[in-house]
C-alpha cells in the first residue's frame, strides 16, 4: 500500500472533514502553515469556512490555544466573530470563494451592513471575479434582508456579464423573489429558464414544482411537469410535491390515482 501524500489538497479535505471539531482544525491549519501551505486557496477556503459556521464557543480548546504563537487566548475566549476577523486580517489576497463564504454567512445572519459592504468591496477587487455562486449568494442574501432593488441590481448585473448562467441560480432566484412575496418575479426566472436554452436538471425542476406548489398555481405546474417528462426523469421529491398539491387543492381522485401509478415505478416512489 502507498502513502498518503501530504499536500494543501489532502489538508484542505482533512480540515473539511473535521469542520465540527475546532480543535482538529486549528491542529490541520497549524500544521499546513508549518508544511508552508497556508497561503493555498483551498486552505483558505475551508478554514474560512470552519470558523465562520462553528457555533460552540472556544473554552474549552483554551489550553491547546495558548501553545498556539499566532493566536491569543483571549481572542479565542470571546467569540467566532473575533476568531473570523483575526484570520481575515492574516490573509495576504482574498478569492472569489472567500467573498463568497463571509456573503453566504452575513447574508444568513441577514447582517446587511456586512453584505454591503463586502458587495462594494468585491466589485471593486481587481483581483476577483463573480462566479455564478456569487450572484446566488447575493440574491437570497439579499431577499432575506427584503431588498428587491439590490436583488434587481444583482440580476441586472448577471445579465450583463459575459459567459454562461446555470440553470442553478435561475431556481435560487425564483426561490429568492418568492421569499419576497414577488410571484410574478417566479414567472420571470421561469421563463429567462426556459428561454436560455440551458438544461436544467432534476434538482431544478423539483424547484420551481415546489414554489409554484406554495403559490398553489397547478397550472403552472403543469407547464414545469410538462417540460420536465420532455427532458429528465422525475423523482420521489417529485411525486411528493405533486402529491401535496393535488391533496390541498381537494383533488382527491387524482391525487388517489397519481399515488397507485408511481408506486409502480422505482424512480418515482414518493417519499
Amino acid at each position: 500500500a502507498g502513502n498518503l501524500q501530504a499536500t494543501p489538497s489532502t489538508f484542505a479535505v482533512m480540515i473539511r472533514v473535521f469542520s465540527d471539531d475546532l480543535s482538529r482544525v486549528d491542529a490541520l491549519h497549524q500544521e499546513a502553515v508549518t508544511r508552508g501551505f497556508s497561503d493555498h486557496p483551498h486552505i483558505h477556503t475551508v478554514v474560512l469556512h470552519a470558523y465562520a459556521t462553528h457555533k460552540d464557543g472556544a473554552e474549552r480548546l483554551n489550553n491547546y490555544l495558548e501553545s498556539l504563537p499566532a493566536w491569543t487566548t483571549d481572542t479565542y475566549k470571546k467569540d467566532g466573530a473575533e476568531r473570523l476577523n483575526n484570520y481575515l486580517e492574516s490573509l495576504p489576497t482574498w478569492t472569489t470563494d472567500t467573498y463568497n463564504v463571509l456573503l453566504n454567512m452575513y447574508g444568513k445572519q441577514k447582517n446587511q451592513e456586512k453584505v454591503e459592504e463586502l458587495f462594494q468591496k468585491m466589485k471593486l477587487d481587481e483581483h476577483v471575479e463573480m462566479s455564478d455562486v456569487t450572484y446566488g449568494t447575493l440574491v437570497t442574501a439579499f431577499a432575506r434582508m427584503k431588498c428587491s432593488d439590490r436583488v434587481h441590481e444583482v440580476v441586472e448585473m448577471l445579465k450583463s456579464k459575459e459567459g454562461a448562467v446555470s440553470p442553478q441560480f435561475y431556481s435560487i432566484l425564483a426561490a429568492s423573489l418568492n421569499r419576497m412575496g414577488d410571484a410574478t418575479g417566479v414567472d420571470d426566472a421561469w421563463e429567462d429558464l426556459m428561454a436560455s436554452k440551458l438544461f436544467p436538471d432534476t434538482e431544478v425542476y423539483n424547484q420551481f414544482l415546489s414554489l409554484y406548489g406554495r403559490q398553489h398555481n397547478p397550472q403552472k405546474m403543469q407547464t414545469v411537469l410538462t417540460s420536465m417528462m420532455k427532458h429528465v426523469p422525475p423523482n420521489p421529491v417529485t411525486s411528493t410535491t405533486i402529491l401535496d398539491m393535488l391533496g390541498k387543492t381537494g383533488r382527491i381522485y387524482e391525487m388517489e390515482s397519481l399515488f397507485e401509478e408511481m408506486k409502480r415505478s422505482p424512480d418515482t416512489q414518493p417519499t
